[in-house]
Parts: C-alpha cells; sequence; structure tokens
C-alpha cells in the first residue's frame, strides 16, 4: 500500500464450503482488506448429517468449519499444525470404542494416537490451543457417553474432528450456533470474520425439480441426480416425514409447489450480519454449489432489503465455471435468475437489479485451447443482464478453480475508480511467457527448468505460457507435452513481438516476464528481476547481460565467429541502440534487446504495443520513455550460443529496432 490506508475496504463475501477458496486466499494477502465471509449451515452430507441429528437443533457445522480453516494464517508451526487437526478426518469404518479411545489421547495427552501426522501435529500446537481443543473434545465425549447409555448411538466413522470439536463447543455455549462461531474464530485466532447469515434457527434444505422428483434434504441437493433442473429450494423446521411424502407424490409440480410452500421458512437475519453488510464496500457472491451453499442463504428474511440499503457498495456476481451435480444443465442466465428469484424471496420483494448487482464477472473459456471441460455456457445474445456490467474474461485458474488473484485485481480496479485512495496490488502470480520458434533442441530444457522454480517465497504462484510462433520442427509438439505449461501455436509465422503480445493476452498473473526458450539464460534470474516488481519498487526491470559481463567485445566475436560484418553489426548495433535511448527519452538502457524482462501486467497492458517483431522492445521503451516510467536494469547470467547454433537474430531486425526508437519519439501514442 502507497502511505496510510486509515478506512480498510471492508469486503463481504457470500460463500460456501470450498468454492471460493482461492478467492478468499487472495483476499486475504491484501493488507488493506477486512474480510467478512456469510454462510449458510444447513449442510447435511454423511457424518454433518449424522451430527446435526445426534444432537438436536445443531445446524451443519462444515462449511463453518471449512472457511475456520481457511482463515488461519500460516505463521508458524502450531498454527498450520491446528490446521491439520481441525480437518483430519476419522477413519470410515471407525469403531466407537477405537473413535473415543483416539479422541481421549487428546484429553490425556499422554497417550499417543498412533497416527504419526495426528502426534506430530499434537505436539506442535501451544499449550493454550491444546486446552481448548482438549475442553471441547471432552465436552463432545461426555455427551456422547450420556446419550450412549441411553441407547442413543453415533457413529463416529468419516466425522472431522474440526466438526466434533466445534459441536463440543456448541454444548458448551448453551447451545448457541452462533456463539460457537465467535468463540472458535477467537480460538483459532482467524484473519477475517465468518458470520452464519441466519439467527442460528436450525431448518432443513429441500429442493423440487423440473420433473417433479423432491430432493429431501441438503445431501441429495450436492449428489449426483438427474439433468432435469431445480426449480424451487425450500426451507422447513424439519424433514419431510413419510405421510408428507406420500400426499404429495402424485401431486404436478405446481401442485407439489404450492404444498411446499406452505410448510417453508424464511429465517431471520444475523445482526451482526446485517451490520456487516450495510457497512461493505465490495459486497461478492461467490461461486459454489449454487442450490445448497448460495441460493438458500439469499432467501434470508430482510437480507436484500439491507443489500439494497447500501447504495454505496461495488456488488459483484461470479458466476461457477463449471458444472456440477446440482446445476446440471443450466447455463450462466438461468443462474443469474435464480440469484435474483432467491434474492427477492421468491418474488416477494420487488428488485431494483442495479441496486443488488453493479458487476457480473462470467467466465470465457479460452478458445484458443481445446478443452472438454463441463463449462457453463453464457450466451451475450440470450443475456437478461446489462452487457456493459459484465466482465467475461477467462477466470480460470489452472485447476479449473477461479483465479483469486485476477478477481482481486479487478475488484481494486473499481474500488479505485470509486474512493480517493490508492492502493498498490498484492502480488499473487507470475506468467512467464516463453516464445519459441523452431527450437526442438532446447525448449524441453527450459521448460523443465521453468517448471522447477518455486516462488512460495513471495507468496505467490506461477503459469508457464510458451507461445509457438509456427515452427517447422517438434518445438510445439515437444512443449504441449509438459501438463504444467499452456501451450499455443500462432497460425502463421510471426516475430518475437507477436508472441509476446499473444502471451500478454493470455497472461493471468499481475507479473509477467518474457523469458526465451534458448537456453541462454539463467531462470533463476527470474528472481532477481521480479523483486523490485513484488516490492512494488518499479514497474519494468530488464535484466542486463551488460552489467556483469567484463568483456562485451569478446563475447560478440565468440557469438559471430568468422564474420567480420555480423560482429560489428552486433557489437555497433546495440550501442546506438542504447545511445539513442537516451539521446531521445532520456534514458540510458546498457542491453535493450534482452530476452529476459519483468513487468507490472497493468503496466505494460496500458502500453498496447502494436510491434510484431524484436521491435516490440523498442517501441516498448519508446513508451515508457515518453510516460516517465522508469526502467530499471539488473544483471544477470548469460551463456551465449554461436549463429550456427540457432541465434536468430540479424541485421534487418537491429535496422527496425532503430527506426521504431526513431519512429515512436516523434508519432503522437493513441
Amino acid at each position: 500500500m502507497t502511505g496510510q490506508v486509515n478506512n480498510p475496504i471492508n469486503v463481504v463475501l457470500f460463500s460456501g464450503g470450498r468454492g471460493t477458496d482461492t478467492i478468499t486466499q487472495t483476499f486475504l494477502k491484501h493488507p488493506a482488506i477486512q474480510l467478512t465471509i456469510m454462510v449458510n449451515a444447513y449442510d447435511d452430507g454423511l457424518s454433518t448429517g449424522r451430527l446435526r441429528q445426534f444432537i438436536p437443533g445443531l445446524l451443519g457445522p462444515s462449511d463453518v468449519r471449512k472457511n475456520l480453516v481457511r482463515l488461519i494464517p500460516e505463521n508458524t508451526p502450531s498454527q498450520s499444525a491446528l490446521k491439520i487437526i481441525m480437518e483430519y478426518r476419522l477413519a470410515e469404518s471407525m469403531a466407537r470404542d477405537d473413535a473415543c479411545t483416539l479422541l481421549e489421547s487428546f484429553i490425556h495427552f499422554s497417550n499417543a494416537t498412533g497416527l504419526t501426522e495426528l502426534d506430530q501435529s499434537f505436539e506442535q500446537l501451544r499449550v493454550k490451543d491444546v486446552n481448548w481443543i482438549q475442553s471441547y473434545i471432552q465436552r463432545f465425549l461426555k455427551y456422547e457417553s450420556d446419550q450412549h447409555e441411553q441407547g442413543i448411538l453415533f457413529d463416529f466413522g468419516d466425522c472431522s474432528i474440526g466438526n466434533l470439536i466445534f459441536a463440543g463447543c456448541y454444548l458448551e455455549n448453551d447451545q448457541s450456533f452462533n456463539t460457537t462461531i465467535e468463540v472458535l474464530s477467537k480460538c483459532c485466532e482467524v484473519t477475517g470474520t465468518i458470520l452464519n447469515v441466519t439467527q442460528g434457527k436450525n431448518l432443513v434444505l429441500t429442493a423440487l425439480k423440473k420433473d417433479g422428483s423432491v430432493l429431501l434434504s441438503e445431501s441429495d441437493i450436492v449428489s449426483s441426480q438427474s439433468a432435469s433442473d431445480t426449480v424451487e429450494l425450500f426451507l422447513f423446521e424439519s424433514y419431510l416425514n413419510s405421510n408428507q411424502i406420500s400426499e404429495i407424490k402424485d401431486k404436478s409440480v405446481d401442485e407439489k409447489t404450492a404444498y411446499l410452500k406452505g410448510l417453508e421458512k424464511f429465517p431471520d437475519l444475523n445482526p451482526e450480519a446485517k451490520s456487516q453488510i450495510q457497512t461493505a464496500d465490495v459486497i461478492v457472491y461467490g461461486p459454489g454449489t449454487q442450490h445448497s451453499s448460495l441460493f438458500p442463504t439469499y432467501l434470508t428474511a430482510s437480507l436484500v432489503e439491507t443489500i439494497m440499503e447500501n447504495q454505496h457498495s461495488e456488488k459483484v456476481f461470479i458466476s461457477n465455471i463449471l458444472r456440477d451435480h446440482d446445476i446440471p444443465s443450466e447455463d450462466v442466465n438461468d443462474l443469474i435468475h435464480k440469484f435474483f428469484y432467491n434474492m427477492s424471496r421468491k418474488n416477494q420483494i420487488e428488485l431494483k437489479n442495479d441496486d443488488i448487482v453493479t458487476q457480473f464477472f462470467i467466465q470465457k473459456p479460452d478458445q484458443d485451447k481445446s478443452s472438454d471441460m463441463p463449462y457453463i455456457p453464457f450466451k451475450l445474445t440470450d443475456s437478461n443482464v446489462t452487457l456493459d456490467k459484465v466482465k467475461w474474461m477467462d477466470w480460470e485458474d489452472e485447476k479449473s478453480h477461479h483465479g483469486g488473484g485476477q478477481i482481486l485485481d479487478e475488484l481494486i480496479q473499481i474500488i479505485l475508480d470509486k474512493k480517493n485512495i490508492k492502493l498498490e496490488p498484492v502480488r499473487h502470480k507470475v506468467s512467464i511467457i516463453v516464445p519459441a520458434l523452431d527450437e526442438e533442441k532446447t525448449i524441453g530444457t527450459v521448460l523443465e527448468h521453468l517448471e522447477a522454480l518455486d516462488f512460495s517465497r513471495y507468496n505467490m504462484s506461477m503459469e508457464i505460457i510458451c507461445v509457438d510462433g509456427c515452427s517447422k520442427d517438434q518445438t510445439y509438439h515437444i512443449a504441449s507435452s509438459y501438463e504444467g505449461v499452456r501451450s499455443y501455436q500462432l497460425d502463421k509465422k510471426k516475430g518475437r513481438g507477436a508472441a509476446y503480445r499473444f502471451g500478454i493476452e493470455k497472461a493471468k498473473g499481475n507479473i509477467i516476464v518474457f523469458f526465451p526458450s534458448d537456453n541462454e539464460y539463467n531462470p533463476e534470474d527470474i528472481f532477481s528481476v521480479i523483486s523490485p516488481i513484488v516490492k512494488n519498487e518499479f514497474p519494468i526491470v530488464f535484466g542486463s547481460r551488460s552489467i556483469k559481463c567484463l568483456n562485451v567485445n569478446q563475447r560478440i566475436l565468440d557469438i559471430y565467429k568468422g564474420s567480420l560484418i555480423s560482429y560489428l553489426i552486433s557489437k555497433y548495433g546495440g550501442m546506438t541502440l542504447s545511445i539513442l535511448s537516451l539521446v531521445l527519452f532520456n534514458k540510458y538502457i546498457s542491453d535493450p534487446l534482452s530476452t529476459l524482462k519483468a513487468y507490472d501486467s497493468q503496466m505494460v497492458k496500458s502500453l498496447d504495443i502494436q510491434s510484431e517483431g524484436v521491435n516490440f522492445d523498442m517501441e516498448l521503451i519508446a513508451k515508457c520513455g515518453k510516460r516517465g516510467v522508469f526502467i530499471l536494469e539488473v544483471p544477470v547470467e548469460y551463456t551465449p550460443r554461436t549463429k550456427a547454433e540457432g541465434k536468430k537474430m540479424g541485421m534487418l531486425d537491429g535496422v527496425r529496432s532503430l527506426y521504431s526508437l526513431v519512429k515512436h519519439r516523434f508519432i503522437k501514442d493513441t
């Protein structure tokens, strides 16, 4: 951040379990963002459902637990250990006696569980963490023992330890679900806030499908099912009993809808959730399991009224990328329609759509990559939203989840457009663009070395984009064989600049690196060129081969053995470009034709470079010079190859570069 941000950016994220994982993780990295995650707790699948039945009145803790774990920082071994324990699941076939023995080992720490991961994690916990974990497990085991004596049995199979801790805390805190969330949030020292959207009344979720089938529980809604659309969601005080199921069995869909509406309840809004929404700067309706994690949330009484009252916030709807069990046939427009329908509490509240959503983030699959992934379609011609509110982009990261960094970058830009503050970006991903042309001998080695790079020191991820310029050899085929590399081939032979421009268009990181495919540079030097950008000190960094080179003259002689003309052109052509840059733009660049460079992605995209050859670099230098953008140079290692070994740059490239510098000094940029 530049300067002091006196008023943090309050972000409310409507979430489920894991659907917003990447978004949440990226939001948490930004020091100016205060994140509040809103969930409903209607989940009742498998072990969660058994736990809800075992403790009457308990809502489903699983989505709360997942978000708690997500918000635990990992600054110390004890915090990492706590995450492992909270997410650890007992074996599916674990008998009661074995489960109780294992859990009692937490209470009486003298006994080891015999499970290496658990024992090592427990040993790394702080004493105060051990104390509250022991207390809540002991409280649950006492309840379980009392119930067991009355003949009420509990199946421990596949239960997460975190859910059992939650249950013990719930019993300890007068069976108040929302108080339990607050207490455990403090125990886990989470970054951010988790809130149940309702006041904690125990309700169960049911759905009606277009084919007339009734999904009796939340677990049915998220399970494999027919391709028929879900047409209605209902919240009941208890599950439908056998008489009710029998009564509606032969009714039409409309009759079933009317009958079930007569039973439904709209829960009251959590007052703390209301307060957070009222003061939110950004409200995000996240992706996830729509018919269980999100749409039921929007049925909460007073929720939409509170959202509409907040007129100063940006409100962003993020569509799912891929189909799920609960959305087997819907397109994006269907999801948007259902969003507004449920948000209006089934048309009970008259909505002004602009007061609910100001931006729609919708997935646009990469058209240059063949894929059989089940993307949710979106047709602009059929859209029921104002298209100038739609950001139709490729939001997908390498694991078919939303790229949280891209979303954060877009939201920050929205905030900057509205607020009189300056926020520096939080660097989340490095996009390494590798242009290649007839480099079958070296491309594999280069990609292997790049894949081995680890950016965890910067808390960043990486993507590698190889752009083949229509090679005649096996370069593209080799690059495509690397699963961790996104490989593309241009439709006809073009220059290095065309490959750069294509790569920039595909890049999803907010740092972009150009790295050659000829194996002349050391991939480890990428860390040197990105470091000033990560620190927000400089927006553009060139890796200079000249700074560390003690004898440039000898290096050029080695490259152009036996060719005096090539030697002279290379030596004095490079010097001419450097001097011309100084004369025209008051900036001496020691190595303007270096092919290892790094950029702030927003900066390089804003330059709108049109050159398709080596002159790409000259146009960039010229436009930066005219804007007053400083280009930093750092030394990098360089092992040159000879012309015979495949070096491609020739005299014509140099002439074009000289012309480009002069041309862009005197033309007006668009």
